[in-house]
């Protein structure tokens, strides 16, 4: 049993909703991980916003964005 409940992205403000929906859907599988950063909406906006960036701009080798 997880000791941190998951957050759904409907109960976020849509800016991060939409992040959080990205991030599911193109990041990788990692829907369990954002659901419990949801609890800070701006953990989810700023990290996973970035990581978003990141991986969409290919500056980095994607081994070091992992």
């Amino acid at each position: 049993m997880a000791r941190v409940g998951p957050i759904p992205s409907s109960d976020l403000p849509a800016n991060v909703a939409r992040i959080y929906e990205q991030y599911v859907t193109g990041y990788g599988p990692f829907r369990n991980q954002v659901a419990v950063f949801a609890h800070v909406p701006s953990a989810v906006e700023h990290i996973m916003g970035l990581l978003l960036d990141l991986k969409r701009q290919r500056n980095l080798k994607w081994r070091y964005v992992e």
